[in-house]
């Protein structure tokens, strides 16, 4: 009986010691990697700032000690952020993760890849989901004003000597829209970049080529354009656009061997860190001979690592002596090479900006702007006059002629500009305001116009924005006329014919145009004018009636 106890005792004993010793052997694996994992992320942390390749841009900055004191909850979150981009086995752990998100759940772990139909993937930010769903069409201020900003780019050249052609391209699954996911409704209408195409060829806005009707012309069961794991063409969708754009400018394509390649993954698929796992075979095109010469070719920015920031081609065997300068998005690495063959000179710029002093230094003959369709909802601010012709022109142009327009000039800033007439529309979500102007005097129009609107007692500012006078900076002459629209959110919007509008010039040298005026605010520098005083919305409509005149560079 004793003995058994007691060997009971030794067996239990001998458990307890072997548990303690494998749950010391536990905690000691566990510790050393922890500290291994601590050890390579403190390597990361400590070396120069890495691209997160997946995401495509660069791994968060340690946060400044000042934000410490300013915002402690941020510094803090900042902190995470700097160690999580560079923990050790990040990239693993994220792949493994979506990879049994795709597989169990059909899901891929990233709001911005949405699976379609097929193993198709879509872009899902959201710029290009309102785009590829006909969300949020354009009102019809907001499509003229857009457009304007076309025809004032392409007015601007025209002065140069120099032709404008935009290139608009769709949305991939506004080509494939059988291929979006059940879940995403497409709602009936004219998408922004329809709407946008008709404004253009309606009223003649520039020349055009319309990368939509030609994918969707070219489209076929067998021989997709687009590339099923990212959000770009292949190359057979480029050459389908790219044989449209050498007919708008009468060139002739170069001579191309077809094949087909099969290729690992693609933007969207690296999205979920999940390249390897995706290929499929896609059409190349090779030059049956190469005579394009790379005279300059930038190294891609930092956190883009697939964008070519800028490059220059000269061909001396084109039959042309064409310049060519193609600016846009990420879509022109794949027009780069061939466009490269058709013309004798050629520069790439990966841009979104009009970039005026760029282009006068490229001395193009040729401008060719592209743009894809998610970008018609994050346009930048390109704030470009209409140029307009009164109903009766003054014969002095140092006179007034407010009268021409049926009442006296609202205000004179300085002796450079005259405030003819304005008027205002209210709208669900702020206010739109036109202003017509008339120069003094030869000038650029380099300055800013910040527009503000203030309570009845023109005490408190309710809203306000201020923008460029003109993108371009175009230069006009004496009696030249233009009418600038602005739009004001609102947070709150209501009545506003009780508000105040205040209207102030503010030059190249960042200084406030004096104005002339009775009713002016803060040192005569700022022109007050009662809504009250623009008769109704009519005329806010009316002042579209006005002639438009074309741009010409002033002397």
């Amino acid at each position: 009986m004793i003995f058994t106890q007691a060997n009971e005792h030794a067996t239990k004993f001998v458990a307890q010691a072997k548990s303690r010793v494998e749950s010391l052997i536990l905690v000691a694996v566990f510790s050393v990697v922890l500290i291994l994992c601590s050890i390579v992320t403190l390597i990361n942390c400590r070396s120069d700032r890495k691209i997160v390749s997946y995401e495509n841009r660069l791994a968060s900055d340690f946060p400044s000690v000042e934000l410490l004191s300013s915002c402690p909850s941020n510094y803090f979150v900042g902190i995470e952020n700097f160690i999580s981009d560079r923990f050790c086995f990040r990239t693993n752990l994220i792949a493994s993760r979506n990879w049994l998100l795709y597989s169990l759940l059909n899901s891929s772990g990233n709001d911005k890849v949405i699976l379609g139909r097929n193993q198709w993937m879509f872009y899902g930010a959201q710029e290009a989901l309102l785009a590829q769903t006909n969300r949020e069409p354009y009102s019809p201020l907001k499509l003229r004003d857009v457009a304007q900003s076309f025809k004032a780019k392409s007015e601007w050249l025209a002065s140069h000597g120099i032709k404008y052609v935009l290139l608009l391209l769709p949305e991939k699954g506004s080509v494939y829209p059988e291929k979006l996911p059940h879940s995403l409704s497409i709602l009936p209408g004219p998408s922004r970049l329809e709407a946008l195409q008709n404004e253009i060829a309606q009223n003649r806005i520039c020349a055009y080529v319309d990368g939509k009707a030609a994918l969707v012309r070219a489209k076929s069961p067998d021989a997709p354009l687009f590339t099923k794991f990212d959000t770009h063409w292949n190359a057979a969708g480029a050459q389908c656009v790219l044989s449209e754009l050498c007919r708008s400018l009468e060139l002739s394509l170069p001579a191309l061997n077809k094949r087909i390649q099969v290729v690992k993954g693609g933007d969207l698929a690296n999205m979920i860190a999940l390249s390897a796992m995706f290929e499929e075979p896609l059409p190349q095109f090779d030059f049956k001979q190469r005579t394009a010469q790379t005279v300059l070719f930038e190294k891609p920015k930092a956190g883009d690592p697939l964008a070519t920031n800028f490059a220059i081609f000269k061909n001396a065997s084109a039959a042309n002596n064409l310049k060519l300068l193609l600016i846009g998005d990420s879509f022109t690495r794949t027009l780069m090479p061939y466009v490269s063959e058709i013309a004798a000179d050629s520069t790439f710029i990966y841009t979104r900006d009009f970039d005026t002093d760029k282009i006068l230094r490229s001395q193009p003959d040729v401008v060719v702007e592209e743009m894809v369709e998610r970008h018609l909802f994050d346009l930048p601010l390109e704030r470009a006059p209409e140029f307009v012709a009164l109903f009766h022109e003054t014969t002095n142009p140092h006179a007034s002629i407010g009268d021409s327009v049926g009442r006296p000039t609202f205000a004179n800033f300085s002796e450079i500009y005259e405030l003819v007439d304005f008027a205002f529309a209210q709208e669900p979500s702020g206010v739109s305001v036109k202003v017509l102007w008339r120069a003094k005097q030869p000038m650029t129009l380099s300055g800013n116009v910040r527009v503000e609107l203030y309570d009845e007692q023109q005490k408190n500012c309710i809203a306000s924005v201020c923008v460029a006078q003109d993108f371009l900076k175009r230069h006009v002459r004496v009696s030249d006329c233009w009418l600038d629209t602005f739009y004001v959110p609102l947070k709150s919007p209501s009545d506003v014919r009780g508000v105040n509008l205040a209207v102030t010039l503010i030059d190249d040298k960042n200084k406030m145009v004096a104005v002339a005026a009775k009713q002016t605010l803060e040192g005569e520098t700022k022109l007050i004018l009662p809504l009250e005083q623009a008769d109704s919305d009519s005329k806010f409509e009316s002042l579209f009636a006005r002639k438009t005149m074309r741009y010409a560079a002033g002397d």
